[in-house]
């Protein structure tokens, strides 16, 4: 199993005027002439419609997105407004950006599992989803469907929670105590849930 690496450049117009690109559209490819700059803030999604208000977001991976973490705000905006432009000439400077860089979040360190030539990517997600004692895991790369995607950090996630809360409930009638609220199962769920969409994850019992 590999870890890769992406990031995103999030941004945001006030002015609905501002959005001088299609609405109806789910996003644009920017091709160049050139690979060397084809990955470097060339895709964009486009969630205006949904949100209600003009909304970009620029994708970037791999090595791109290492050397972007290097740069300043400023020059990764000039980097994704050249490029806008060259699809859209008239497009103004967002009013609102953010941008990841996952890679030197120091308890995260990257963006998705994926498979590797010469690995099992099935036995690697099923051996990191393996419990510890009461600690459980999840998160997207122990998902042998959804891997590298929030969908499959959700439902491992949701699995982990259903372990934790069968395990409260075989504690709860082992134990001299009556009963367990039923919150205390909630609530790890939700950890569970929350941290999974933000990658690797683990929730203990108490």
């Amino acid at each position: 199993m590999g870890f890769g690496l992406a990031n995103k450049c999030l941004m945001q117009w006030n002015d609905k005027d501002a959005m001088v690109w299609p609405e109806e559209k789910a996003g644009f490819e920017l091709i160049t002439p050139s690979s060397d700059t084809s990955g470097k803030w060339t895709t964009f999604f486009n969630p205006s419609k949904l949100k209600g208000v003009p909304l970009l977001e620029g994708l970037i991976g791999g090595d791109d997105a290492r050397d972007m973490e290097m740069q300043t705000d400023e020059e990764i905006i000039d980097d994704v407004m050249k490029n806008l432009r060259a699809m859209f000439p008239t497009i103004s400077r967002p009013d609102r950006v953010i941008i990841t860089r996952w890679g030197q979040e120091e308890n995260i360190r990257g963006a998705y599992a994926f498979k590797v030539k010469g690995t099992d990517f099935d036995d690697d997600a099923w051996n990191l989803q393996r419990s510890v004692g009461k600690i459980w895991f999840a998160g997207e790369a122990m998902s042998g469907t959804w891997y590298g995607t929030a969908v499959g950090a959700w439902e491992t996630g949701e699995e982990a929670a259903q372990e934790i809360a069968e395990e409260i409930a075989a504690l709860a009638s082992s134990s001299s105590v009556s009963s367990v609220p039923s919150s205390s199962a909630s609530v790890s769920s939700s950890h569970v849930w929350h941290s999974a969409l933000f990658g690797g994850v683990l929730s203990c019992i108490l």
